[in-house]
C-alpha cells in the first residue's frame, strides 16, 4: 500500500480505528494525582510540598508551594513533617510530570516560613 496514493476517506478510516485502540491522539490520558490534596514531590532534581491545583497530561500545578532542599533524615520527614529547610514560593509552582520521581501524601501543615 503507498501512502502517497491514498485518499482523504481511506486515512480517516486509519485514524478512526488508531483512535479506537486507544493510540490516537484524542485519546485521554489518566492520572492518580488527587487534585486538593497535599503533597511531597520529588523530581530529578529538586524536591517541593504543596497543595495539588491542577493536572494536565503534562504537568502538575502546586499552590502554597515550597521547595525543600534539605529534608535530613527522609523517614522523619515524612512520618513528623521534620524539615531542615524550606523556600517558599510566591506564587503557583508548575512541574512537568516527566521530570517527577514520585510522590507522597503530605499529611502535615503545609510550610510557608523560610527555614
Amino acid at each position: 500500500m503507498d501512502i502517497n496514493s491514498m485518499t482523504v476517506g481511506e486515512l480517516k478510516e486509519i485514524a478512526a480505528i488508531a483512535a479506537g485502540l486507544g493510540g490516537g491522539c484524542a485519546a485521554k490520558k489518566t492520572h492518580s494525582i488527587p487534585v486538593g490534596d497535599k503533597v511531597f514531590v520529588r523530581t530529578v532534581t529538586m524536591s517541593y510540598t504543596g497543595r495539588v491545583a491542577a493536572v494536565t497530561d503534562y504537568d502538575m500545578v502546586l499552590e502554597d508551594a515550597a521547595w525543600i532542599p534539605d529534608t535530613g533524615r527522609f523517614a522523619a520527614f515524612l512520618a513528623d513533617g521534620t524539615l531542615n529547610e524550606v523556600e517558599p514560593f510566591p506564587a503557583l509552582a508548575i512541574l512537568p510530570l516527566g521530570a517527577i520521581v514520585d510522590i507522597s501524601p503530605w499529611n502535615h501543615e503545609l510550610p510557608r516560613q523560610v527555614k
